[in-house]
């Protein structure tokens, strides 16, 4: 099963919830997890989904980049695409001090 997670933020808008909830929609992704927040000061919205997909919608994370950007532009949004399956490098550091 592929995972993944978008991170993106823009200005503020109606619509935004729903034009990536589409996307998804049409590419039988599931979201099994988000998170919105809208900061009232600056006027700009945050979001991260959690997705994951039992068919090979997407071949990679980049193809899934490309195919999400014009909804990126829509918005003038910036986003990163993260493979959730990928293993993060860890260090862990002991001292006696």
């Amino acid at each position: 099963m592929k995972k993944f997670v978008v991170v993106a933020s823009c200005p503020e808008r109606l619509g935004i919830v729903h034009a990536v909830s589409a996307f998804f929609l049409q590419a039988g992704v599931s979201v099994v997890d988000a998170a919105q927040y809208t900061d009232q000061d600056q006027q700009r919205f945050y979001m991260r989904w959690e997705c994951q997909s039992d068919r090979t919608v997407f071949e990679s994370m980049a193809q899934l980049s490309e195919q999400f950007t014009p909804i990126a532009t829509q918005f003038g949004m910036d986003f990163k695409v993260f493979d959730a399956n990928a293993k993060t490098r860890t260090i862990i550091a002991v001292s006696k001090f």
